[in-house]
């Protein structure tokens, strides 16, 4: 029996279903409910078979079109086949293909809404479930707290609960009667059976409590019900991390292809793949010890696969470096260290509360430090307390990533760690090392204690398990000295409660998730609209009008904002959109009850204002101004 993996109690089990119901829901319903931003128009122009240039070279001719004129670059036509969709990628290569590809015959399946096509993200987006529970399954199997933090991880997992019996146990057998001996109780926690060692949390409670917060996790859920390729990269994170682990333990053919495999769906499905595999290659020469060995020849083969596999993406981005440069231009533009701070603040805590505070809130140096806290805790309880072959994974996933993206900000000036969608694979490990954490002081410690009596041991005794042993707790739990008696109540009320305050802290952290998802569920718009977080409110404005045209002229994020603001208008809008105002104005025909400007640019406002004499009056902090004619 104690070869069984051990199921969650019924509680938690209850509170564990009740959480992923919340999230599949939370992911699933009211798909179209936020506005269609700026980027998402972008991956349906593509996957449309059309760029950018091509599309504002045929809506800014200053004619008057309407709504579906704008919208049939949105829609997949039978003049643009595969090889259009292809061309189109091609010239973004900071975007590799395979999400589009997939959103192209999802589209061609169920159309082209706004619905359909974010359907695609929430769905996969519930495959992450499945694939962080494998991931915590294969790295936190069962670990005895007996084990040395340098156990090879082969040896490490033979140990374990998830791994068939050794051939050798067969003989022991006849041995069974002697073992309920009293004398024998005591000795249990020093032999190297993992049934007997001091229970460490298992992997599949681990992997429950990682599920719960990923579920729940708001970043995630903003993320699952966006048109672009972060729910894909999120679950082909969470599968070559788990592929690698199960390669390294069974060291075999089959299981270095699936590593290969996943390695390549990561690889074009975001460029940012590349440092979360230069990661796992330190990650596999530091657990090796720096020797070679047949473990580091397959992963090197396995690799080279993958990478043999990328080439020609790999070479289309180094051939078109320029063009990569100048379509994230906005990564280098400078700002303010005290800004930058606070994404970075913001970035951490949007996995667990995300109540839209901005950067210069004063809540974001408030509530976002003081989960800094919680999350430097847990790395550092997972570099406590588990082998070096799992916390090194985690913090490789942490540090790989983050560190490439604020290094270079630090240095040169830029935004690039300012957004937090780039932050997915180190945020994932931060939300492996507080399950870790909240599974093993939250939900271990009852029967760790349990154990302990049992044995003839004392709560107090020095060698106390994981969560007893060095908790955050118990450094304010420890007996005091004398004179200092009057702290003897507090401590021992600490000390007998650390478990339901964990238990406490996690449910405070599960239902802030669970009410940011109900705060912004409703919502017509979010922070990760970015520039398209106002269309809905000039939209509404310019629908209040009785026959209003929308006036606006070439620029870099025209086009997007354009067809993202028509999703939210009545089709008596009317659109007159001028390529070049420097070098000519054209006449604004009549019958229009109301003119409007739309992110116009300051030599078109000058234009109308000496041609026509005209009155322009911008609209609160909106883009929108009103235009007067006299």
């Amino acid at each position: 029996m104690n070869n069984l993996p051990q199921l969650p109690p019924p509680g938690w089990r209850l509170l564990l279903f009740t959480v992923l119901v919340l999230g599949i829901f939370f992911r699933v319903v009211n798909l179209d409910q936020k506005v269609y931003w700026h980027d998402e128009v972008y991956t349906s122009i593509r996957i449309a078979g059309y760029t950018g240039n091509e599309v504002s070279k045929e809506i800014f001719i200053a004619q008057v079109i309407g709504v579906q004129e704008l919208q049939k670059y949105q829609r997949i036509s039978p003049d643009k086949g595969l090889d259009d969709t292809l061309k189109a990628l091609a010239k973004h290569p900071e975007h590799p293909p395979l999400y589009y590809l997939m959103a192209r015959f999802w589209v061609q399946l169920f159309g082209s809404s706004v619905t359909a096509i974010r359907s695609l993200s929430a769905v996969i987006s519930l495959l992450a479930f499945p694939s962080i529970y494998w991931l915590c399954r294969e790295l936190f199997t069962s670990i005895p707290s007996h084990i040395h933090r340098n156990t090879p991880l082969q040896k490490l997992h033979s140990q374990t609960t998830d791994c068939s019996p050794p051939v050798s146990s067969a003989p022991s057998a006849p041995s069974a009667p002697s073992a309920p001996s009293a004398p024998s109780a005591p000795s249990a926690p020093s032999t190297p059976s993992a049934s007997s060692a001091p229970s460490a949390p298992s992997a599949l409670l681990i992997g429950w409590v990682a599920i719960a917060l990923l579920s729940i996790s708001p970043f995630h859920v903003v993320y699952a019900q966006e048109a672009r390729q972060y729910s894909l990269w999120t679950v082909t994170i969470l599968l070559t991390n788990a592929a690698l682990i199960r390669a390294i333990r069974l060291n075999n053919n089959r299981s270095w292809v699936i590593y290969a495999t996943t390695l390549i769906l990561g690889l074009y499905t975001s460029l940012f793949s590349i440092l979360g595999a230069i990661g796992q290659g330190i990650y596999v020469i530091t657990v090796e010890k720096f020797r070679w060995t047949k473990t580091i020849k397959s992963y090197l083969i396995a690799s080279l696969a993958a990478i043999i596999a990328f080439a020609p993406w790999l070479v289309l981005t180094i051939t078109s470096w320029q063009s990569l440069q100048g379509n994230t231009t906005w990564t280098k533009v400078p700002i303010s260290l005290l800004i930058l701070i606070g994404c970075w603040f913001l970035n951490l805590s949007s996995i667990f509360i995300d109540l839209f505070f901005g950067s210069t809130h004063p809540l974001t140096y408030i509530v976002p430090p003081i989960l800094s806290v919680l999350v430097g805790y847990a790395i550092y309880f997972l570099f406590r307390h588990t082998p070096q072959q799992v916390w090194l994974l985690i913090l490789t996933m942490i540090l790989a990533n983050i560190l490439p993206l604020i290094v270079p900000d630090l240095i040169f000036g830029g935004q690039r760690s300012a957004s937090t969608r780039y932050f997915i694979p180190g945020l994932l490990g931060i939300q492996l090392a507080v399950a870790y954490l909240f599974a093993e002081v939250g939900g271990r410690r009852k029967e760790n204690k349990g154990r302990r009596q049992k044995a003839g041991g004392s709560p107090d005794e020095k060698n106390l398990p994981l969560g007893d042993e060095s908790s955050f707790f118990s450094v304010a739990c420890s007996p005091p000295r004398r004179g200092w008696g009057w702290v003897l109540l507090p401590s021992a009320f600490l000390r007998s409660y650390q478990r339901q305050i964990w238990q406490g802290i996690m449910a405070v952290v599960i239902s802030s998730g669970v009410l940011c998802c109900i705060i912004s569920f409703p919502a017509d718009s979010w922070w990760n609209k970015l520039f398209s977080y106002q269309n809905p409110l000039s939209a509404k404005i310019i629908n209040q009008a009785y026959q209003p045209l929308v006036i606006s002229n070439t620029a870099d994020i025209n086009t997007g904002e354009l067809i993202s603001l028509s999703y939210l208008l009545d089709e008596k809008v009317k659109f007159q959109l001028i390529s070049q105002p420097q070098i000519d104005i054209p006449p604004i025909p009549d019958g229009f009850s109301d003119l409007f400007l739309f992110y116009p640019s300051e030599i078109l406002r000058k234009g109308l204002e000496q041609k026509y004499r005209a009155k322009i009056e911008p609209m609160a902090d909106l883009p929108l101004w009103k235009l007067t004619m006299p």
